[in-house]
């Protein structure tokens, strides 16, 4: 029988010197250790939602939550209404559909779940133990594995990494296959790794292959000058 998918996360990064963070200092200040925990239960709970945001539109759910904190139910309508003035959560979001959330914990989870799921593909790939050849003799049969097809498996899964929606896998190999001969191993590696370093996301494969031809034309260097393609995932938010 197949292991169930995991929907929410089993883990998310918690930086050891939160507390020096001026937001949740002043729910410190403000609340004591109420304040700390509210706000890192909250945050564990979301984590483990599907899609990163904890729905307590209902009375019931809030109450549960407040004991679970330790706090009462009005405690915790007072220290929610602090978060939304610090912006610790998204106050739109939760007025519109009764969730908790903010860009910050949506680009957060986003990453991490894209990371599994390449991992994940990994994985189904490797059990069948196939693998799509780049280099082709031209008879047709494959060469095996070259040093420059393993950097084009190495581009590939950088890339992965910085695509929120793989839509057809042949138009990934496609556009790295095209920029790896017009831009080269090195530049192509430094502007995939610059990409992810920077947490820049693209939506599809045609938004990597667009920011790739701009830096094409700007001499193989990084550029910005792309309006439609946006640092993160702050259009979840809106």
């Amino acid at each position: 029988m197949a292991r169930p998918i995991k929907t929410g996360l089993s883990y998310f990064p918690h930086d050891v010197d939160a507390l020096s963070d001026e937001k949740i200092q002043s729910l410190k200040v403000l609340y004591r250790n109420d304040g700390y925990a509210f706000y890192f239960i909250i945050l564990e709970r979301i984590y483990r939602t599907p899609k990163g945001e904890l729905d307590i539109s209902s009375s019931d759910e809030k109450r549960i939550l407040a004991k679970s904190i330790g706090i009462s139910l009005k405690k915790f309508d007072t220290i929610l209404q602090n978060c939304f003035k610090k912006n610790l959560f998204s106050e739109k979001r939760f007025s519109k559909h009764g969730v908790l959330t903010s860009t910050a914990i949506k680009r957060r989870f986003l990453q991490i779940q894209s990371e599994r799921q390449r991992k994940r593909n990994w994985y189904n790939k490797s059990k069948v133990s196939f693998r799509r050849p780049l280099d082709v003799k031209d008879s047709g049969e494959t060469t095996g594995e070259t040093p420059q097809s393993k950097v084009k498996h190495i581009l590939i899964e950088l890339a992965q990494l910085i695509i929120e929606r793989i839509e057809k896998e042949t138009v990934l190999h496609s556009v790295i296959g095209k920029y790896y001969n017009s831009l080269g191993a090195d530049k192509l590696t430094k502007i995939l790794t610059d990409c992810k370093g920077r947490g820049k996301i693209f939506t599809t494969e045609n938004n990597l292959a667009a920011y790739l031809q701009a830096c094409e034309q700007n001499n193989g260097k990084l550029t910005d000058n792309l309006p439609e393609i946006k640092e993160g995932t702050e259009k979840w938010m809106q």
